[in-house]
């Protein structure tokens, strides 16, 4: 493996998680095993002295029942069973003379106690571990005065027991060993397993990468925190993916429909210049081109305005507004235009204040366009009825016109962009109001929605929630 493979390798996620499972799962089994390894030792080493001490007692009977006859021969009927290799016996006076011993030709090394320590022993039993030479373990000594000449000394090897926990420390070590070849395997795959969500996102990533914004992560099994990543990670690239096909569609729609007023422009310049030099055609052109190209500035801001709106970047004021003050303002401004063609114009709303929070800005544009439409498409002696009503959870806009109307095919088309129906095609405008007014009641979280008899009446409804909070 390469010096670059090597350190792709250890610097993965996957690898340090698997490290940092494996230290701490061996630090664990390492303390638990040495717990037990010492609790076991300190229950064997428990076990000796009470041993001892029970021994000690039995002696101690023994001796006040029979002498020393009757203990010699207890001495042995003990040590038989054990061994001789593994315990002793000894009865010694207050000058350290052996009286009654057991076999000592295992016990080479064995010291014998001094005097003056045989003589301060006391009643009490006094348990020690010492090493004796020659000897391969460690001896555990108990040494207590069983009357006021007589001194008993018991010795247990610790052979058993170092051989049982020279056994248990082989027993650990192997299990030791196993436990941290299985947990570095255990941890490499739950790691592996936690990561393939993100394995899987970053093979979407890099699919996406290429261009392709329909790709998406599949949803695993994970846990809720990869889940919730894939779906989080989803919901980006369809938000993105509606970014992208709405600047897409913008620049198709705006590259359209700059044509027209690029030509007329071109038009009009092409025409002066090729006509007679004076300042009233010069100053007509000038005209035509300013008027264009604010038609064109307007286009280009409603465009704009409309997939801010869509893809929810939009920055919204947020205000208490009342609904009823902005359409009645709205009435007051298109009553000359209407009374001009001779349109009955008339307002339904309610007594008290309609309010709720949003942008009034934007909802100015909503109603006024409406309302433009419907005086716009109204023919003379025709009628426009403005109702504004409320109930327990909506707001209800309606705009209602009599006129040609609009077909059931233009009806599922109308709120496009640059849709025009083939009643409106004589009229001025650019097929980007009612996509606006979607865009902006969506993004308030309401509805707007079209009904129309054709040759009799259109009616415009919207539906905006009363408890609006944004």
């Amino acid at each position: 493996m390469s010096q670059k493979l090597k350190n792709k390798f250890f610097n993965t996620v996957s690898f340090k998680l698997t490290l940092w499972f494996a230290i701490i799962f061996v630090v664990f089994c390492f303390v638990v095993f040495t717990a037990t390894y010492l609790m076991i030792k300190y229950r064997l080493d428990k076990q000796i002295v009470e041993h001892l001490s029970e021994e000690m007692i039995e002696m101690e009977i023994l001796y006040n029942e029979g002498g020393i006859q009757k203990l010699r021969k207890e001495m042995v009927n003990e040590a038989t069973p054990i061994g001789i290799d593994k315990e002793f016996f000894l009865i010694l006076s207050t000058n350290a003379e052996i009286i009654v011993s057991t076999d000592l030709q295992y016990w080479p090394g064995l010291r014998p106690i001094k005097p003056q320590v045989l003589k301060a022993v006391k009643n009490k039993c006094l348990i020690k571990t010492v090493e004796i030479p020659y000897h391969n373990h460690r001896v555990k000594i108990a040494t207590q005065k069983i009357s006021d000449n007589i001194v008993a000394q018991i010795g247990i090897s610790f052979v058993d027991n170092d051989r049982l926990l020279n056994l248990l420390s082989n027993i650990i070590s192997l299990c030791f060993l196993i436990l941290i070849i299985l947990s570095i395997a255990l941890g490499w795959f739950i790691t592996n397993r936690a990561m393939n969500g993100v394995i899987r996102v970053t093979q979407t990533a890099s699919k996406i990468k290429s261009g392709n914004l329909s790709h998406r992560v599949s949803i695993g099994r994970e846990g809720n925190e990869i889940v919730n990543l894939a779906i989080v990670f989803n919901q980006m690239i369809e938000h993105i993916e509606v970014l992208v096909n709405e600047l897409k569609n913008i620049a198709n729609n705006i590259a359209h429909d700059l044509r027209t007023p690029i030509t007329r422009i071109r038009g009009i310049t092409e025409t002066t210049l090729s006509g007679d030099e004076t300042i009233e055609n010069y100053r007509e052109m000038a005209g035509v081109i300013v008027e264009e190209c604010d038609s064109a500035a307007s286009m280009i801001d409603t465009v704009l305005d409309i997939a801010e709106a869509d893809t929810s970047t939009a920055n919204f004021a947020v205000d208490d507004i009342d609904l009823r003050s902005i359409l009645i303002t709205a009435y007051e401004l298109f009553q000359p235009s209407a009374n001009e063609k001779q349109i009955n114009i008339t307002l339904d709303y309610p007594s008290s204040s309609v309010v709720i929070k949003g942008d009034s800005v934007k909802l100015q544009r909503v109603i006024a366009n409406l309302i433009d439409n419907a005086v716009k498409y109204t023919p003379a002696n025709g009628k426009v009825h403005l109702i504004l009503k409320t109930d327990k959870t909506n707001i209800y806009l309606i705009v209602k016109n009599t006129g040609p109307g609009i077909s059931q095919k233009d009806q599922s088309q109308i709120f496009k962009r640059f849709y025009r129906c083939d009643v409106s095609r004589t009229k001025q405008g650019n097929g980007l109001g009612l996509s606006l007014a979607m865009a902006i009641i969506k993004s308030l979280g309401g509805t707007i929605t079209v009904r129309s008899n054709p040759n009799k009446f259109t009616v415009f409804t919207v539906i905006l929630p009363l408890q609006r909070s944004l």
